[in-house]
């Protein structure tokens, strides 16, 4: 079904019922996460967190560990301190030498 956004605006203006409900989007949620990072960059677990309240650490950790594996994030050090950046980890470079 292809909405107007006439009927958008309807539906946005219109009281929720037994014919319209909005429900929460879940299934891309992890956008915003890399969203935030790609706004935030260099940000820490802690600054995540404190973005995504409703979250547990681990469900963080665990939307982090499967951005960095799709290659959308990459760290910047380990433990405590690691930062996160948008985009995959760059190759280390190797000065070739004379």
């Amino acid at each position: 079904m292809t909405a107007t956004s006439q009927q958008l605006q309807e539906w946005l203006n219109a009281k929720e019922d037994e014919h319209l409900e909005f429900k929460e989007a879940k299934a891309n949620f992890h956008f915003d996460k890399r969203d935030h990072i790609a706004t935030h960059a260099g940000c820490s677990l802690q600054e995540i967190m404190a973005a995504f309240p409703r979250l547990t650490r681990n469900q963080i950790q665990s939307y982090l560990k499967q951005l960095r594996s799709d290659e959308l994030i990459h760290p910047s050090g380990t433990t405590k301190s690691a930062r996160w950046f948008p985009g995959p980890q760059p190759k280390a470079t190797r000065k070739d030498r004379a």
